[in-house]
């Protein structure tokens, strides 16, 4: 401890530069305890860089100590890491869709789609950050795309109704400047009414670039793409943006409808979104929704859509299109 408050102290200072102002950071990673018989030099410094790594991973400027659970992260990311490189080489993507149901009459309204491997090694709660990580969404992006509007296609053949898929749009397929020319493409070679097609994105999405950002939205409204906000209520929620960032739909956040509903007169927040978006004209979806009780609540708030497992876990395309073709559940 000692040693690292030294270290750590060496850099609170500004650096002058000429006229330039330099804030020097320190991130570090130790490997607690004494080097004994049970491991070597270098195992302690390998292990060192591991907390190291995860110093610079949490936001940098910070000191993070060595643990075993660490080492094990490390090995499971890499191995996820190799199964995505397969996953592209090998087709090894599928797609699940999860209905979203009318709180009016319980009727089918759309599909989210999910991506996972189809070998079902590792869930989209690693793959997909890791993708982001690596550079590789760009990538993901355009394949689950493509998954989406092939099986459209392939719906459309049958002669059945076809409902509206969301697709979700990360933060880094931002560097992805010809996706909207990308999915027109598409579009136009199933010949498909872009209608069918949503976007889902999250508020992170404008906060990163909001330049591009603005510029990505009009080129989607441009083909006639309708924009859904994701996860809203899940942290830091701006409703200022709902005023001007064109979305058509608002998806409150499960973590949202767990705590507001968990008991009778914490529904305020959730109430507060449900009126604001009617008076912005946008459509409401609760995530998450599991329970009678929840359904019950949000169908008195006014909510217009729920999504979750009290009616459908996500759907492979076989149990997708068997919904469509009775797309009412039961009150």
């Amino acid at each position: 401890d000692e040693v690292r408050e030294t270290i750590e102290s060496t850099f609170q200072d500004p650096v002058y530069v000429g006229d330039t102002c330099i804030i020097p950071t320190c991130s570090i990673g130790m490997k607690p305890g004494v080097i004994s018989s049970e491991s070597s030099v270098e195992e302690d410094v390998i292990n060192a860089d591991v907390a190291l790594y995860h110093a610079k991973h949490d936001g940098k400027n910070t000191t993070v100590l060595f643990e075993p659970v660490m080492q094990e992260n490390m090995a499971l990311c890499s191995r996820c890491r190799d199964a995505l490189i397969e996953a592209f080489r090998h087709d090894g993507f599928t797609m699940l869709y999860q209905p979203k149901v009318s709180t009016k009459d319980h009727s089918l309204m759309s599909f989210e789609a999910l991506a996972r491997m189809k070998d079902n090694r590792f869930g989209p709660d690693l793959f997909v950050p890791l993708a982001e990580e690596s550079g590789w969404i760009v990538r993901l992006g355009r394949v689950t795309t493509a998954l989406v509007i092939k099986q459209l296609a392939e719906w459309k053949a049958t002669g059945c109704k076809l409902y509206p898929v969301s697709i979700n749009y990360s933060p880094g397929q931002l560097g992805d400047r010809d996706y909207v020319d990308y999915l027109r493409d598409l579009l136009n070679l199933y010949n498909l009414d872009p209608s069918l097609i949503q976007i889902e994105i999250t508020e992170s999405l404008f906060m990163k670039n909001a330049d591009r950002a603005l510029d990505l939205f009009s080129r989607l409204e441009s083909i006639g793409i309708k924009l859904l906000m994701d996860d809203f209520g899940s942290g830091y929620s701006n409703l200022e943006y709902l005023s001007y960032i064109p979305v058509d739909y608002i998806k409150i956040d499960k973590s949202l409808i767990d705590r507001g509903l968990a008991e009778d007169g914490q529904d305020t927040v959730i109430r507060e979104i449900i009126r604001m978006s009617k008076d912005l004209d946008k459509i409401t979806v609760a995530e998450g929704v599991e329970t009678a009780d929840q359904l019950q609540k949000l169908e008195v708030l006014g909510c217009d859509e729920i999504q979750g497992y009290y009616f459908d876990r996500p759907l492979t395309s076989e149990d997708a299109l068997e919904l469509i073709q009775k797309p009412k559940y039961d009150k």
